[in-house]
């Protein structure tokens, strides 16, 4: 699958995180593993003081556990992985928690650093499948969809583990099939900016971005950090383009 993608990511923090002298509290992972490439951005609550380990333990465990999935089903689609992701997510946060806080404490530890958002893209032979818990940006082509939080709040995994907000189930955002999927764009609220007009982000990135997977990621690097400086929230995206031909 490494032959047939690209896979970018890139993430900064926001003015007024900088200027309070805060962490960055986004993420994004992926991974290419035999037939399948996952990617995963993920947004921490900005309400929490550490909330950046939960959205980089989040985006990590989603892909690996995407992509574990996508081993042991090959013929079925990727649509199907998003209930055993976000499930397996939830157990991650489960043991985190209990790890550090204890069983008496763990509830403490979800509240304090473990609530984050996670929007996954999985790319199999079967075709791609954009799925997550949470709001942000998702794009396949120029197919744009701003996820808004709902009137009770955003939504978080770890509201399954523990109830401090209703339990979310994972959404399906888009299908694709191989021959039908060029470029998917995740993205972090931070970043909805950049999609004004109904358009990817992938667009704004020079033709000299798509010669090669290492000047992908710079220009989307060099795009992310240029925002990022007017930008107040951290912002962060993820690129999953089919490779072209000529370079295979």
């Amino acid at each position: 699958m490494s032959d047939r993608y690209w896979v970018a990511g890139s993430s900064a923090a926001g003015r007024l995180h900088r200027d309070a002298l805060r962490n960055n509290q986004d993420a994004v992972a992926w991974l290419a593993r035999g037939d399948a490439v996952a990617l995963c951005v993920s947004d921490g609550c900005s309400a929490l003081a550490t909330s950046e380990v939960g959205a980089q333990l989040t985006a990590r465990r989603a892909v690996y556990s995407a992509v574990e999935w996508a081993e042991a089903h090959p013929q079925s689609l990727a649509s199907e992985a998003m209930d055993f992701v976000l499930d397996d997510v939830c157990a991650m946060v489960k043991r985190v928690a209990i790890a550090v806080g204890g069983a008496n404490r763990a509830e403490e530890v979800i509240a304090d650093m473990m609530l984050a958002t996670m929007l996954v893209a999985l790319a199999t032979p079967r075709g791609v499948a954009v799925f997550g818990v949470g709001d942000g940006v998702v794009a396949l082509g120029d197919d744009v969809r701003v996820l808004r939080a709902a009137r009770a709040g955003v939504a978080y995994p770890a509201y399954r583990v523990h109830a401090l907000g209703e339990a979310p189930a994972a959404q399906l955002h888009f299908v694709a099939a191989p021959e039908d999927t060029r470029v998917v764009t995740l993205a972090t609220d931070g970043a909805e900016g950049l999609f004004a007009n109904g358009r990817s982000p992938a667009r704004a990135l020079v033709t000299e971005a798509w010669s090669r997977e290492s000047a992908l990621r710079g220009e989307l690097d060099a795009m992310v950090a240029a925002v990022s400086e007017k930008a107040n929230d951290d912002l962060t995206i993820g690129v999953l383009a089919v490779r072209p031909k000529e370079s295979r």
